[in-house]
């Protein structure tokens, strides 16, 4: 993933409605916390769910 991930986060660039909202926050905070070793635990946890 760290090879993969800054050219996606460089050269796609998602859009969503309303319901895809919290998969862009989450890729968001990946992209600004990709180079950070120990990212605070303020990720957005909403596109998690019990099942």
């Amino acid at each position: 993933m760290r090879r993969f991930l800054p050219a996606l986060a460089e050269h796609i660039h998602f859009g969503a409605n309303t319901a895809g909202e919290p998969f862009n926050a989450a890729f968001a905070w990946l992209c600004a916390n990709m180079t950070v070793k120990r990212p605070d635990n303020d990720a957005p946890r909403e596109i998690i769910t019990k099942p």
